[in-house]
């Protein structure tokens, strides 16, 4: 049975820069030092000669605040550290009670702990059942017998994520901030035989709501998988039924339990569990596909990076399919001195995430073109705004279906990130996943006019001419500008519908 990580456990060294690679860029060499941890926890899948990100681990994961924060929300899907954690917390709280303290108990665990006071309890079953105890007597040595962690080192791994913390007064405080905010995400569970299992049974029945009916005979594995850090709880009686009181992720196929209801219902952590296809989906390689198919993308550049890389040697570093700057720096150049640019160009049209913003700003410019402006990307007029892409509004009105109708007025849809998100869930896509912020398009944005793909008129972001000019030859006429028409009519199907639940009164706002 295999629960998470090996006795070598992740290599701080290494694990962070790994991490931020993998929620930025999406993959990071197979032989890394730290993927055999990354496989065990589902963070990531091997794929060729790449270690690929999994989209479970992206999706209730990021954004995280910065790179600590994601090492703690990565950590915690290991489930015997996340038993250390637990039970770190549980022997805090026993000895609150044991001192008497019963008031302070109740305030903990109905306040800030109540996500976490159903697994508390079953902590406290677990020790009842291995001892014998009155659960309200379990001792914390007998707690501390459960730990699965072998040899592995979990009091360093707490200096080291939670920000120093080294006994177990300071320890419990920091992780009341840090930890219980981020219980909700799932730890990551393979296992085989009758324990996998049990563990689908609680899973599919925790899908409905309820606990799965079980064999007495098969209590044992129940506490056995409870003390090994996956969150499971049970109940004897007139029968025996167990439950998640926590979140789980395990690949496997759904199964059908024989549903019984638990006492209280289940704790709202454990919906968030799931069951994941044997095969991680990958990102999509081209924007083509990401359309076509639906799924995710990743954004494709360095988690700190404020400026388009400018040589190969950059790009090829981080993301091989972008262009390096120096490349589009030739785009404004005659096409018989820089062939090599139509190549460039193509291949930022094709990418999964600016290839969308392509076809965005193509949309702009060619309905401009066609005197019958539709989208406007209107950055703030004041010009002292410290994220002027953040801070850039969405104006629309929709197209015409004949000449001579009357144009219906622009509104102001709402600010670039906010309505974006609701285009491309329109579009199918998934996310687009960066490390730290939930603000792809406006950083997108501020890279391409880094870049010099994108200029600031008066009144909104436009394609450079140059770029459009380009565009319109060297076979991009077909192969980006016609062959991404469907896109740009998906794009006006999903700003109508924002335009239509708009709000009619702000006219004088959108046209001031």
């Amino acid at each position: 049975m295999n629960l998470g990580s090996d006795s070598s456990g992740p290599d701080f060294g290494s694990i962070r820069a790994e991490l931020e690679q993998l929620a930025s860029l999406g993959a990071i060499p197979v032989g890394s030092a730290s993927g055999d941890w990354l496989r065990a926890t589902g963070i990531g899948h091997a794929s060729g000669d790449v270690l690929r990100a999994d989209e479970a681990w992206l999706r209730v994961t990021l954004p995280a605040h910065d790179a600590a924060d994601l090492l703690r929300r990565s950590l915690i899907r290991d489930p015997k550290y996340r038993f250390h954690l637990d039970l770190t917390l549980a022997e805090v709280l026993c000895a609150i009670a044991k001192d008497g303290r019963w008031q302070r108990v109740e305030e903990l665990l109905f306040g800030p702990f109540r996500a976490f006071a159903p697994r508390f309890v079953s902590l406290l079953e677990a020790g009842q059942f291995i001892d014998g105890a009155r659960a309200f007597e379990v001792a914390v040595s007998s707690l501390r017998k459960l730990s699965p962690g072998g040899d592995l080192d979990f009091e360093s791994w707490d200096e080291e994520v939670w920000s120093g913390a080294t006994d177990r007064a300071s320890l419990f405080t920091v992780l009341e901030d840090l930890y219980l905010p981020i219980y909700y995400i799932p730890v990551f569970v393979t296992a085989d035989g009758a324990v996998r299992d049990q563990i689908l049974l609680a899973v599919c029945a925790a899908h409905e709501g309820a606990a799965a009916r079980i064999d007495e005979s098969a209590l044992p594995t129940t506490v056995s998988s409870s003390a090994k850090g996956v969150p499971l709880r049970w109940r004897q009686g007139s029968a025996t039924a167990v439950a998640l009181v926590g979140g789980v992720q395990i690949r496997a196929a759904a199964q059908s339990p024989d549903l019984i209801d638990f006492p209280g219902g289940l704790p709202e952590p454990a919906a968030a569990s799931e069951l994941l296809p044997d095969e991680p989906p990958s990102p999509a390689s081209e924007v083509w596909d990401l359309l076509e198919l639906g799924g995710f993308a990743m954004l494709g550049v360095p988690a700190d990076a404020t400026t388009w890389p400018e040589t190969k040697a950059e790009t090829a570093r981080i993301s091989p399919e972008l262009p390096a700057g120096r490349e589009l720096d030739d785009l404004g150049r005659p096409r018989r001195h820089s062939p090599h640019a139509d190549d460039a160009l193509v291949r930022l049209a094709e990418h999964p995430f600016f290839g969308l913003w392509m076809q965005v700003l193509l949309l702009e410019a060619l309905d401009r073109e066609l005197g019958e402006e539709t989208l406007i990307l209107a950055p703030p007029a004041a010009t002292l705004v410290q994220n002027i892409e953040r801070s850039t509004r969405v104006l629309y009105q929709p197209r015409r279906a004949k000449e001579k109708d009357v144009r219906s007025p622009m509104l102001e849809l709402g600010l670039l990130d906010e309505v974006f998100i609701r285009v491309f869930q329109h579009l199918g896509v998934h996310s687009i996943y960066q490390a730290y912020s939930a603000d792809p398009w406006s950083r997108g944005l501020h890279l391409l006019h880094d870049a010099g793909l994108v200029k600031a008129r008066h009144d909104r972001w436009a394609m450079a001419p140059h770029v459009v000019d380009r565009l319109h030859g060297g076979g991009m006429m077909s192969g980006v500008i016609r062959r991404g028409r469907a896109i740009r009519d998906r794009f006006h199907d999903a700003f109508e519908g924002l335009w239509s639940n708009a709000d009619h009164s702000s006219l004088e706002v959108a046209l001031g």
